[in-house]
């Protein structure tokens, strides 16, 4: 899979956002601290992999988030956007 500047933008757009403190919207949507810290560097690793052309770590993160007990809210769709564009630049 070679490297594309638009899919690098999009993980350190969600990177940032992971970053951001927690805000009232997400707690309601089921985030807590530890849960955006442990997808952040999910994330920050995937990025790392991807910008190194080195195989991605396993993308179920829609399970991990389920499983931390968010399944909605803006923060959620962008994980579940970006890893469904992930699965589809590694499936070409």
């Amino acid at each position: 899979m070679t490297t594309s500047s638009e899919m690098l933008d999009k993980l350190n757009a969600l990177i940032a956002e992971l970053s951001a403190p927690i805000s009232p919207a997400e707690v309601a949507c089921g985030w807590g601290q530890e849960s955006k810290q442990a997808i952040k560097s999910y994330f920050s690793e995937v990025r790392r992999c991807y910008a190194a052309e080195h195989p991605l770590p396993a993308l179920g993160v829609i399970r991990g988030l389920d499983a931390w007990g968010i399944s909605s809210g803006y923060l959620c769709q962008q994980c579940i956007h970006v890893t469904l564009k992930l699965r589809e630049e590694s499936a070409n």
